[in-house]
């Protein structure tokens, strides 16, 4: 795979960030603090989603809430492009012309394109700062915790203590085991109880069910006879009692029905109906006399009839006021005509009307004016007594309807008194008839409840006959109280024997149960000890891999038996840069440097160390990610002299002439990074 280009948003330091990358080795500079690491960081996380430190949201730019990094790449022949964000679990994948946009879509193709998991990525893709000085320095355990983590071999101190917290010490204690002989002694102890409680058993004669309900039903039967001799005598006393009340209420309900039929109930009632609708008209007629009482006539007829007169002579002046005004106003509009042509004549001698000659033309106009003002005045006075005449005809009109009105009013109420003449009504009479209404009500009613309690009563007449017929008869000649003492005593001693003999089988059962009990435990015996021995294999398994994961067994054996493979690709990469001598990891995981005749070096210089610290991680490359093109180293120059600065260039040099690699992306200070490099990107200048 090649990157073609990376954008950081609010990654970092890095708030908008884009860079163009190409095959071949690409330097990237800038001062200390310009985010260079950053960058490895951000094609990292696009790689395999996580970082070098700290949470995600802990990688946005201060004061930002959100943040992403996306990538261009070339990958067998075919582009795409991946974007990951920091503040949401947000992941989309664009290769081929799809677009994925599920989590694990996204994981699944992305997985299945780089063939690398995030612990080749993080310890072999990408050679981070200060890494390859660890294999030099300190201790044995330094530098074998270095080489656990390059060789991805995963920590056992962990699963080692989980399984002795969560196997070992949490396995189940051995299951208790019994003396299977001992328990088979108590076993035929108890066959021979069991033997004497059926010898026993057999010696006791019980009755049958059969028998037993069958003594049962004539004690009742004896004890229900002796019952129904007193029964009987009390059921005679109580029908004769309720005879005698029957009788007293039959002649009660008789008495009743005579008085019922000899009244005609139904004339009476229709009778009150009529007093009742008497009583309705009685009750309008008395309702329209003081309604007409209320309406009274506002004037006598005599007042009436003047004022007939009054509205007749009244609407004749206002005819003849009509007139006036119509005359009024004739005069006006000829005033006004005569006005205009003496005015348009102003210059003449003549009179415009008359055509008489005229001294003064003057006076014929002020003489005209003043019939007009005139003509005017009596128009308002006219027009005045009009009005005046108009409010005292709509007066006398109204006072006039009123008559009317009031008169029309007492005429419609007398002719309906009309109807109402002959209405008489007797108030105590109604009262008499629906008193004798409510007495005959009150009698059905007694009658009707003296109907069912003579009812009740034959009925409870009746259920104790038919007791009475239902008691029992003892059937035999003596006494019944001696049969019931004897078959009571053959029932008890039923009973008692019952009892021995359920007593018996209980022990049985019980004698029984501890057989099945101890067989049980024989059994259980047997598998216990199956069990412990499984158990105890079991723990003695877990504690011999408890002991082989100790850090100094498998996970050491692991790691040198990964060096001896390394240190063949090693030393492949070391005559691949025409290094003079040859390494080896040792059994102590320190880096030996042998001479061509095989003896070691008595000293490492720091040039040698990162000559052959960038062999070694070539070598892992070559070994764990053969088919993922790209290598990152961040500072490899750091705390080296000038010399060994050198050194370490020319193997990057070396690597780029080889062209093996088609991506290597390195960041450095050092100025001569700009003559091994084939792309320069200055972070001080984007």
């Amino acid at each position: 795979m090649i990157l073609t280009s990376l954008r950081l948003n609010n990654f970092r330091i890095h708030r908008r960030l884009e860079l163009n990358l190409q095959q071949g080795v690409t330097g990237i500079i800038g001062h200390n603090g310009s985010g260079k690491s950053s960058i490895i960081e951000a094609i990292k996380f696009l790689l395999d989603g996580s970082l070098f430190y700290g949470k995600k949201e802990e990688a946005i730019t201060l004061g930002e809430s959100t943040g992403y990094v996306s990538g261009d790449f070339v990958l067998n022949g075919k582009t795409g492009t991946i974007e990951r964000h920091l503040d949401v679990g947000k992941v989309v994948l664009q290769y081929d012309g799809k677009t994925y946009k599920k989590a694990t879509e996204v994981k699944e193709l992305w997985d299945q394109l780089l063939q690398l998991n995030s612990d080749i990525i993080d310890k072999v893709v990408i050679a981070r700062q200060g890494q390859i000085p660890l294999l030099f320095s300190g201790d044995q355990s330094i530098r074998e915790k270095v080489f656990q983590r390059i060789f991805l071999v995963p920590p056992t101190e962990k699963f080692r203590n989980t399984i002795w917290k969560d196997y070992i010490k949490q396995a189940p204690p051995p299951v208790p085991e019994e003396d299977i002989e001992q328990l088979k002694v108590i076993i035929d102890g108890l066959n021979s109880e069991i033997a004497d409680i059926k010898t026993e058993l057999q010696q006791y004669d019980l009755l049958t069910d059969e028998q037993i309900y069958l003594i049962r039903n004539r004690i009742g039967f004896i004890k229900k006879c002796i019952n129904d001799v007193e029964r009987s005598d009390t059921l005679q006393a109580d029908i004769r009692t309720l005879k005698k009340t029957l009788e007293g209420k039959e002649a009660t309900y008789n008495g009743h029905i005579a008085r019922l039929s000899s009244v005609d109930i139904n004339q009476i009632r229709k009778y009150h109906a009529v007093l009742l609708q008497q009583q309705a008209a009685f009750k309008q007629k008395a309702s329209l006399e003081a309604k007409l009482e209320q309406v009274k006539l506002p004037y006598s007829k005599e007042e009436y009839d003047q004022l007939v007169l009054h509205l007749d002579k009244l609407k004749e002046e206002k005819e003849e006021v009509v007139k006036l005004i119509a005359v009024n106003t004739a005069d006006i509009e000829t005033y006004k005509a005569q006005l205009e042509v003496a005015e348009a004549s102003n210059s003449e001698c003549k009179c415009p009307l008359c055509e008489s000659d005229l001294q003064d033309f003057s006076v014929l106009i002020n003489k005209l004016r003043k019939k007009l003002a005139d003509a005017h005045s009596s128009l308002q006075t006219n027009n005045t007594t009009r009005k005046a005449l108009l409010e005292s005809i709509a007066a006398t009109e109204e006072k006039i309807g009123d008559y009317i009105s009031a008169a029309n009013q007492r005429e419609q109420l007398q002719k309906l008194l009309i109807q109402y003449a002959d209405i008489a009504f007797d108030p105590v009479e109604l009262q008499e008839v629906s008193n004798a209404i409510g007495e005959y009500e009150e009698l059905e009613a007694e009658t009707n409840k003296l109907k069912l309690e003579i009812q009740k009563l034959k009925g409870n007449i009746q259920v104790r006959e038919t007791e009475l017929t239902n008691l029992s008869v003892y059937d035999e000649a003596g006494d019944p109280e001696d049969e019931l003492t004897e078959l009571q005593a053959a029932l008890d001693e039923a009973s008692r024997v019952s009892q021995l003999v359920q007593q018996l089988k209980v022990n049985l059962q019980i004698k029984q149960a501890e057989i099945r009990n101890l067989e049980a435990r024989i059994k259980a015996s047997a598998s216990n000890k199956e069990r412990n021995k499984a158990r105890d294999e079991y723990v003695a398994t877990l504690t011999k891999v408890y002991d082989v994961l100790h850090s100094s067994q498998f996970p050491r054996r692991l790691i040198l038996s990964y060096a001896d493979l390394v240190s063949e690709y090693l030393q492949e990469s070391l005559q691949s840069f025409n290094i003079p001598y040859t390494a080896h990891i040792e059994d102590n995981f320190k880096i030996a440097l042998l001479d061509n005749e095989g003896r070691a070096l008595p000293a490492i210089s720091g040039g040698q160390e990162i000559q052959v610290g960038i062999s070694l991680h070539l070598a892992l490359h070559e070994l764990f990610s053969q088919s993922f093109p790209l290598l990152i180293i961040d500072e490899g120059t750091t705390h080296l002299d000038a010399d060994n600065r050198r050194a370490y260039f020319e193997i990057i040099k070396g690597l780029r002439d080889k062209n093996k690699l088609k991506q290597i992306i390195i960041i450095d200070h050092d100025p001569q990074l700009a003559e091994v490099v084939d792309h320069i990107i200055d972070l001080d200048k984007v």
